[in-house]
Protein backbone atom coordinates (compact mmCIF):
# COMPACT_ATOMS: atom_id res chain seq x y z
CA UNK A 1 0.00 0.00 0.00
CA UNK A 2 1.64 3.57 -0.66
CA UNK A 3 2.20 6.16 1.99
CA UNK A 4 1.21 9.20 1.87
CA UNK A 5 4.49 11.14 1.11
CA UNK A 6 5.88 13.91 3.80
CA UNK A 7 3.50 16.63 5.76
CA UNK A 8 0.00 15.92 4.84
CA UNK A 9 -1.52 19.41 6.45
CA UNK A 10 -0.90 21.18 3.19
CA UNK A 11 -2.92 18.98 1.67
CA UNK A 12 -6.07 19.47 4.30
CA UNK A 13 -5.55 23.10 3.57
CA UNK A 14 -6.19 22.98 0.26
CA UNK A 15 -9.73 21.73 1.11
CA UNK A 16 -10.42 24.39 3.92
CA UNK A 17 -12.12 27.05 1.92
CA UNK A 18 -14.51 24.70 -0.15
CA UNK A 19 -14.70 22.04 2.67
CA UNK A 20 -18.46 20.27 2.70
CA UNK A 21 -19.98 23.34 1.05
CA UNK A 22 -20.45 21.32 -2.58
CA UNK A 23 -21.53 17.93 -0.13
CA UNK A 24 -25.79 18.12 0.30
CA UNK A 25 -27.20 15.41 1.60
CA UNK A 26 -29.85 13.50 -0.48
CA UNK A 27 -33.64 13.08 1.17
CA UNK A 28 -33.14 11.83 5.18
CA UNK A 29 -29.17 10.97 5.09
CA UNK A 30 -28.21 13.39 6.72
CA UNK A 31 -24.68 12.25 8.83
CA UNK A 32 -24.27 15.27 11.22
CA UNK A 33 -28.03 15.64 12.30
CA UNK A 34 -27.93 11.44 13.10
CA UNK A 35 -24.43 11.83 14.89
CA UNK A 36 -25.82 14.40 17.16
CA UNK A 37 -28.65 12.96 17.78
CA UNK A 38 -27.78 9.80 18.79
CA UNK A 39 -24.75 11.48 21.31
CA UNK A 40 -27.48 13.61 22.58
CA UNK A 41 -29.78 10.46 23.50
CA UNK A 42 -26.90 9.10 24.95
CA UNK A 43 -26.28 11.80 27.40
CA UNK A 44 -22.82 12.53 25.81
CA UNK A 45 -24.09 16.12 25.15
CA UNK A 46 -25.13 17.88 28.09
CA UNK A 47 -25.29 21.82 28.58
CA UNK A 48 -22.43 20.92 31.23
CA UNK A 49 -20.23 18.95 29.51
CA UNK A 50 -17.05 19.67 27.71
CA UNK A 51 -15.81 18.27 24.47
CA UNK A 52 -12.81 17.75 22.40
CA UNK A 53 -13.04 17.60 18.85
CA UNK A 54 -10.16 15.92 16.95
CA UNK A 55 -9.45 16.69 13.73
CA UNK A 56 -11.79 19.36 13.46
CA UNK A 57 -11.45 20.47 10.32
CA UNK A 58 -13.86 23.59 9.60
CA UNK A 59 -15.94 22.40 12.72
CA UNK A 60 -18.67 20.83 11.22
CA UNK A 61 -19.73 19.10 14.41
CA UNK A 62 -18.42 21.93 16.65
CA UNK A 63 -20.07 24.00 15.51
CA UNK A 64 -22.92 21.79 16.29
CA UNK A 65 -22.03 20.99 19.53
CA UNK A 66 -21.24 24.43 20.65
CA UNK A 67 -25.42 25.31 21.32
CA UNK A 68 -25.19 22.06 23.40
CA UNK A 69 -22.55 21.75 25.49
CA UNK A 70 -20.55 24.23 27.83
CA UNK A 71 -16.94 23.96 25.57
CA UNK A 72 -15.65 23.08 22.51
CA UNK A 73 -11.81 22.18 22.02
CA UNK A 74 -11.72 21.80 18.41
CA UNK A 75 -7.94 20.34 17.21
CA UNK A 76 -6.55 20.18 13.81
CA UNK A 77 -3.20 19.78 12.15
CA UNK A 78 -4.16 22.11 9.36
CA UNK A 79 -3.69 25.70 9.40
CA UNK A 80 -6.34 26.86 7.33
CA UNK A 81 -8.98 24.67 8.71
CA UNK A 82 -8.49 26.51 11.87
CA UNK A 83 -8.96 29.24 10.26
CA UNK A 84 -11.93 29.33 8.33
CA UNK A 85 -13.61 27.68 11.59
CA UNK A 86 -12.58 30.74 13.62
CA UNK A 87 -14.14 32.89 10.72
CA UNK A 88 -17.33 31.07 10.84
CA UNK A 89 -17.07 31.16 14.70
CA UNK A 90 -17.07 35.02 14.99
CA UNK A 91 -19.09 35.54 11.94
CA UNK A 92 -21.73 34.08 14.29
CA UNK A 93 -20.63 35.17 17.61
CA UNK A 94 -19.98 32.00 19.54
CA UNK A 95 -17.78 32.18 22.16
CA UNK A 96 -17.32 28.57 23.94
CA UNK A 97 -15.23 26.79 21.32
CA UNK A 98 -11.11 27.29 21.38
CA UNK A 99 -9.55 26.20 18.43
CA UNK A 100 -5.97 24.45 18.62
CA UNK A 101 -4.15 23.83 15.55
CA UNK A 102 -1.88 21.59 16.39
CA UNK A 103 -1.58 17.40 15.17
CA UNK A 104 -2.91 14.99 17.95
CA UNK A 105 -0.20 13.09 17.93
CA UNK A 106 2.21 15.95 18.87
CA UNK A 107 -0.12 16.90 21.60
CA UNK A 108 0.97 15.94 25.32
CA UNK A 109 -1.74 15.39 27.56
CA UNK A 110 0.10 15.95 30.61
CA UNK A 111 1.69 19.58 29.69
CA UNK A 112 -1.78 21.04 28.33
CA UNK A 113 -3.62 19.63 31.45
CA UNK A 114 -5.99 17.23 28.83
CA UNK A 115 -5.96 14.21 31.12
CA UNK A 116 -9.67 13.03 31.93
CA UNK A 117 -10.07 16.25 31.01
CA UNK A 118 -13.08 15.87 28.72
CA UNK A 119 -16.72 15.37 28.90
CA UNK A 120 -16.81 13.40 25.71
CA UNK A 121 -13.95 12.96 23.45
CA UNK A 122 -14.58 13.06 19.97
CA UNK A 123 -13.07 12.21 16.40
CA UNK A 124 -14.94 11.58 12.62
CA UNK A 125 -13.55 10.83 9.44
CA UNK A 126 -10.12 12.23 10.56
CA UNK A 127 -6.54 10.56 9.99
CA UNK A 128 -5.78 11.53 13.47
CA UNK A 129 -6.71 8.47 14.96
CA UNK A 130 -5.04 6.22 13.16
CA UNK A 131 -3.65 3.20 15.05
CA UNK A 132 -3.72 1.48 18.60
CA UNK A 133 -1.51 5.09 20.00
CA UNK A 134 -3.79 7.64 19.04
CA UNK A 135 -6.82 5.66 20.10
CA UNK A 136 -5.20 5.51 23.33
CA UNK A 137 -4.57 8.94 24.21
CA UNK A 138 -8.51 9.68 23.03
CA UNK A 139 -9.33 7.58 25.59
CA UNK A 140 -7.14 9.06 28.11
CA UNK A 141 -8.30 12.56 27.67
CA UNK A 142 -11.61 11.61 28.23
CA UNK A 143 -13.68 11.26 31.85
CA UNK A 144 -16.80 10.07 30.66
CA UNK A 145 -17.30 9.18 26.75
CA UNK A 146 -15.57 8.68 23.54
CA UNK A 147 -16.93 8.76 20.43
CA UNK A 148 -15.35 7.92 16.66
CA UNK A 149 -16.99 7.85 13.78
CA UNK A 150 -15.35 5.92 10.42
CA UNK A 151 -16.42 4.82 7.12
CA UNK A 152 -17.94 1.38 7.48
CA UNK A 153 -16.07 -0.93 5.32
CA UNK A 154 -12.64 0.89 5.24
CA UNK A 155 -12.40 3.90 3.29
CA UNK A 156 -13.56 4.33 0.03
CA UNK A 157 -13.50 7.51 -1.45
CA UNK A 158 -16.01 6.71 -4.35
CA UNK A 159 -13.93 8.99 -7.14
CA UNK A 160 -10.26 7.92 -5.83
CA UNK A 161 -11.89 4.36 -5.99
CA UNK A 162 -12.36 5.06 -9.95
CA UNK A 163 -9.72 7.00 -10.57
CA UNK A 164 -6.99 4.73 -8.94
CA UNK A 165 -7.14 1.97 -11.24
CA UNK A 166 -8.35 4.18 -14.42
CA UNK A 167 -5.12 5.68 -14.34
CA UNK A 168 -2.81 3.87 -12.40
CA UNK A 169 -3.44 0.12 -13.36
CA UNK A 170 -3.88 -0.92 -9.91
CA UNK A 171 -6.80 -1.60 -6.99
CA UNK A 172 -7.34 1.21 -4.99
CA UNK A 173 -5.87 0.23 -1.64
CA UNK A 174 -8.22 2.81 0.46
CA UNK A 175 -7.64 2.80 4.36
CA UNK A 176 -6.70 -0.45 6.94
CA UNK A 177 -8.17 1.50 10.25
CA UNK A 178 -11.60 0.73 9.30
CA UNK A 179 -13.80 0.20 12.43
CA UNK A 180 -13.36 -3.58 13.12
CA UNK A 181 -9.94 -2.32 14.50
CA UNK A 182 -10.49 -0.19 17.11
CA UNK A 183 -13.83 -1.77 18.32
CA UNK A 184 -11.65 -5.34 18.80
CA UNK A 185 -8.70 -3.24 20.73
CA UNK A 186 -11.04 -1.42 22.35
CA UNK A 187 -13.09 -4.66 23.69
CA UNK A 188 -9.60 -6.56 24.32
CA UNK A 189 -8.81 -3.64 26.59
CA UNK A 190 -11.67 -4.16 28.39
CA UNK A 191 -14.24 -1.97 27.52
CA UNK A 192 -17.71 -2.38 26.08
CA UNK A 193 -17.68 -0.60 23.00
CA UNK A 194 -21.35 0.02 21.21
CA UNK A 195 -21.27 0.09 17.31
CA UNK A 196 -24.01 1.86 15.20
CA UNK A 197 -24.29 2.34 11.40
CA UNK A 198 -25.61 4.53 9.74
CA UNK A 199 -26.50 5.54 6.04
CA UNK A 200 -25.06 8.06 4.31
CA UNK A 201 -26.01 9.23 0.97
CA UNK A 202 -25.17 12.47 -0.57
CA UNK A 203 -24.64 14.49 -3.57
CA UNK A 204 -21.23 16.46 -4.77
CA UNK A 205 -20.84 19.01 -7.86
CA UNK A 206 -18.06 21.17 -8.93
CA UNK A 207 -16.73 22.51 -11.80
CA UNK A 208 -14.78 20.14 -13.90
CA UNK A 209 -11.35 21.86 -13.63
CA UNK A 210 -11.74 22.51 -10.06
CA UNK A 211 -12.75 18.52 -9.82
CA UNK A 212 -8.94 17.97 -11.56
CA UNK A 213 -7.00 20.14 -9.41
CA UNK A 214 -9.02 18.15 -5.73
CA UNK A 215 -8.55 14.71 -7.35
CA UNK A 216 -5.33 15.37 -8.69
CA UNK A 217 -4.00 16.98 -5.29
CA UNK A 218 -5.40 13.87 -3.68
CA UNK A 219 -3.26 11.23 -6.07
CA UNK A 220 -0.48 13.82 -5.33
CA UNK A 221 -0.21 12.97 -1.29
CA UNK A 222 0.96 9.24 -2.64
CA UNK A 223 2.70 10.32 -5.63
CA UNK A 224 3.83 12.42 -8.58
CA UNK A 225 1.65 14.14 -10.62
CA UNK A 226 3.20 14.01 -14.18
CA UNK A 227 1.37 16.50 -16.75
CA UNK A 228 0.57 13.08 -17.99
CA UNK A 229 -1.40 11.65 -15.03
CA UNK A 230 -3.05 14.94 -14.59
CA UNK A 231 -4.81 14.82 -18.35
CA UNK A 232 -5.47 11.08 -17.33
CA UNK A 233 -7.55 12.70 -14.59
CA UNK A 234 -9.13 15.19 -16.52
CA UNK A 235 -10.04 12.26 -19.17
CA UNK A 236 -11.66 10.60 -16.62
CA UNK A 237 -13.85 13.31 -14.91
CA UNK A 238 -14.85 14.74 -18.62
CA UNK A 239 -16.42 11.69 -19.16
CA UNK A 240 -18.32 12.11 -15.94
CA UNK A 241 -19.21 15.56 -16.21
CA UNK A 242 -22.12 17.43 -18.02
CA UNK A 243 -21.95 20.82 -19.36
CA UNK A 244 -18.44 21.41 -17.76
CA UNK A 245 -19.96 20.23 -14.09
CA UNK A 246 -18.63 17.20 -12.62
CA UNK A 247 -21.17 15.43 -10.27
CA UNK A 248 -21.25 12.30 -8.37
CA UNK A 249 -23.80 10.43 -5.56
CA UNK A 250 -22.34 8.28 -3.16
CA UNK A 251 -24.14 5.67 -1.22
CA UNK A 252 -22.31 4.50 1.92
CA UNK A 253 -22.20 3.55 5.79
CA UNK A 254 -20.71 5.07 8.19
CA UNK A 255 -20.22 3.35 12.05
CA UNK A 256 -20.71 5.40 15.46
CA UNK A 257 -18.26 3.85 17.43
CA UNK A 258 -19.51 5.01 21.27
CA UNK A 259 -17.83 3.70 24.75
CA UNK A 260 -17.66 4.70 28.40
CA UNK A 261 -14.22 5.53 29.63
CA UNK A 262 -14.70 4.85 33.27
CA UNK A 263 -17.93 2.44 34.65
CA UNK A 264 -16.94 0.03 31.62
CA UNK A 265 -13.21 -0.18 31.98
CA UNK A 266 -13.87 -1.15 36.04
CA UNK A 267 -15.97 -3.90 35.10
CA UNK A 268 -13.57 -5.03 32.39
CA UNK A 269 -10.67 -4.36 33.96
CA UNK A 270 -9.05 -1.85 32.02
CA UNK A 271 -5.98 -4.07 30.11
CA UNK A 272 -3.74 -2.14 28.10
CA UNK A 273 -5.52 1.17 28.37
Amino acid sequence: MRQVQGDDRAFWDSLAPSYGKRRTPVGKYDRLKAVTEFLEAAGALRAEDSVLDIGCGPGVYALLFASRVREVVALDSAPKMCSVLREELSARGIRNVTVVNRAWEEVDLGAEGWKERFDLVFASLTPAIKDPETLTKMVAASRRYCCLVDFARGYRNPVLAELWPAVLGEPYPGGWFEISYPWNYLYASGYLPEIRFIADFWEEKMLLEEAVARYCRSLGRFMAVTPALEEKVRCHLLARSTGGVFCFRHRGYLAVLFWRVNDDAEEGGRRGI
